[in-house]
């Protein structure tokens, strides 16, 4: 395990903004935008009441109800994007050991670090280590960027071992709603989220491919609950974003094609990036809304993209490379296209050198 000391806020995907400055000669139409990791037909918008907007949300109860239903747990509580909850938890304890993913989602790590805690990165074989010693420990299910599923069985001993010690188990599942009904079952801890120490992050912005609308929810036992409740205040999520959750939690139909889909296109582009990868690099995870593969040269191949109007994600603690759903045949085969002509120029600069 590692001790984190950064001093900086981390950097993320879906900032397409800082790729066109960097290229302006490329016309800001011409994007295949990539790095974001969202479902890129997201879920269709209705018309709006008018109330939405007039009134204050004083009132998310029929909110909750769609959400009890959804995650078949009614412990649980709207927040505007997972991030606002992530903020919030370190404020709840105080002088704590946390440990985190050594490649995961960053805001884990800094939110705790900025408030004053003490941040270890772990290793996969090392979490069950982390649960005996440290007081808090966060698990990305599955894992964004690498893509690893954790299985309930395992997170439930880990859970058991923290909440022994009034430890916190904090699962952030924003990448689970596109997995299939059957692999929830086997790794979403929603419908045991009301158990002691665990916390269960859910957002609203990948699955549905609606992150501008800032929504999701912490799933939790009541009387934490209760706590996060008073540190967000009153009307902490507004009307438009609640009543376009409620919308599209109950929107089955909906939610069943859009696992088909995803998994069918996210197929397909994983066999034509994995031929790619195979000879210089490797495949290290996926899932129906983004692939992610190591190669020596990533930073450089991000890059090149980046000069044919294709934005990536680059990771580079791991020199990992993240692509998001490219959803239609011609998105696909100008990634793989320009990919192709990127990777022989990294092989033929590598044999030169």
């Amino acid at each position: 395990m590692k001790t984190l000391n950064w001093q900086s806020p981390p950097q993320h995907g879906g900032d397409l903004a800082r790729a066109k400055a960097l290229h302006s000669d490329i016309s800001p139409d011409d994007w295949l935008d990539l790095s974001a990791g969202l479902n890129p037909q997201p879920w269709p918008i209705p018309q709006i009441p008018i109330d939405c907007f007039t009134r204050l949300p004083e009132d998310y109860s029929a909110l909750l109800t769609a959400a009890a239903e959804y995650y078949q747990q009614e412990s649980l509580w709207p927040v505007s994007g997972s991030q606002q909850i992530i903020e919030l938890l370190p404020k709840l304890r105080q002088n704590a050991c946390v440990a985190v993913p050594e490649v995961g989602y960053q805001e884990h790590a800094w939110c705790w670090l900025k408030a004053g805690h003490k941040v270890m990165t772990y290793c996969d074989d090392e979490l069950e280590q982390a649960a005996e010693t440290y007081d808090v420990v966060v698990v990305i299910n599955p894992n964004n960027p690498g893509g690893q599923r954790y299985p309930q069985a395992r997170l439930l001993t880990l859970q058991q071992r923290l909440a022994s010690r009034n430890g916190w188990l904090i699962v952030d599942e924003a990448f689970m709603d596109a997995l299939s009904e059957q692999d929830q079952a086997e790794s979403s801890l929603t419908v045991k989220a009301q158990l002691d120490g665990l916390i269960v992050l859910r957002s609203i912005g990948k699955f549905f491919g609606l992150a501008g609308i800032r929504s999701g929810f912490v799933l939790c036992q009541q009387a934490l609950l209760d706590t996060i409740r008073q540190g967000l205040g009153p009307w902490h999520m507004n009307g438009v974003s609640a009543y376009l959750t409620q919308q599209l939690l109950l929107d089955r139909e909906w939610h069943y094609r859009a696992r088909a889909t995803l998994s069918l296109h996210m197929n397909q582009q994983r066999l034509q990036l994995d031929r790619l990868f195979e000879p210089q690099g490797r495949s290290i995870g996926y899932t129906p809304l983004f692939y992610t593969c190591y190669h020596p040269a990533a930073y450089q191949l991000q890059q090149q993209l980046a000069q044919q109007g294709i934005w990536v994600r680059y990771f580079s603690q791991s020199s990992w490379l993240r692509f998001g759903l490219a959803d239609n045949p011609q998105a696909l085969g100008r990634l793989v296209q320009a990919l192709d002509q990127s990777l022989n120029q990294s092989l033929k600069r590598r044999l030169w050198l």
